[in-house]
Protein backbone atom coordinates (compact mmCIF):
# COMPACT_ATOMS: atom_id res chain seq x y z
CA UNK A 1 0.00 0.00 0.00
CA UNK A 2 2.83 2.55 0.64
CA UNK A 3 4.30 1.65 -2.70
CA UNK A 4 1.33 2.22 -4.33
CA UNK A 5 0.86 5.87 -2.35
CA UNK A 6 4.05 6.63 -2.99
CA UNK A 7 3.72 5.88 -6.73
CA UNK A 8 0.15 7.84 -7.43
CA UNK A 9 1.74 10.73 -4.86
CA UNK A 10 5.09 10.92 -7.87
CA UNK A 11 2.46 11.03 -10.75
CA UNK A 12 0.70 13.52 -9.34
CA UNK A 13 3.83 15.62 -9.14
CA UNK A 14 4.65 15.55 -5.33
CA UNK A 15 8.35 14.34 -4.87
CA UNK A 16 9.51 14.68 -1.44
CA UNK A 17 7.83 11.98 0.32
CA UNK A 18 8.62 10.94 3.86
CA UNK A 19 7.12 7.64 5.71
CA UNK A 20 8.23 5.67 9.02
CA UNK A 21 9.05 2.58 9.16
CA UNK A 22 7.04 1.94 12.54
CA UNK A 23 3.80 -0.18 13.24
CA UNK A 24 1.51 1.93 15.17
CA UNK A 25 0.19 -1.53 16.51
CA UNK A 26 3.16 -2.87 17.96
CA UNK A 27 4.41 0.35 19.11
CA UNK A 28 1.29 1.07 22.37
CA UNK A 29 3.70 3.67 23.88
CA UNK A 30 3.78 5.89 21.24
CA UNK A 31 0.62 5.27 18.85
CA UNK A 32 -3.10 5.04 19.44
CA UNK A 33 -4.11 1.71 17.20
CA UNK A 34 -7.94 1.47 16.29
CA UNK A 35 -6.91 -2.68 15.61
CA UNK A 36 -4.84 -3.02 18.66
CA UNK A 37 -7.26 -0.88 21.51
CA UNK A 38 -10.90 -1.55 19.78
CA UNK A 39 -11.74 2.19 21.21
CA UNK A 40 -12.11 5.42 19.22
CA UNK A 41 -10.67 8.00 22.16
CA UNK A 42 -9.05 9.75 19.86
CA UNK A 43 -9.11 11.13 16.66
CA UNK A 44 -6.39 11.90 14.00
CA UNK A 45 -5.92 14.46 11.46
CA UNK A 46 -3.92 14.11 8.24
CA UNK A 47 -2.37 17.36 6.59
CA UNK A 48 -0.93 17.64 2.87
CA UNK A 49 -0.06 19.74 1.19
CA UNK A 50 1.99 20.78 -1.78
CA UNK A 51 4.70 23.96 -1.35
CA UNK A 52 4.89 26.26 -4.10
CA UNK A 53 7.96 25.47 -5.78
Amino acid sequence: LRKAVGNKFKELGIGNIKGLDECTYCRSERYYSYRRDKETPLQMVTFIFKADE
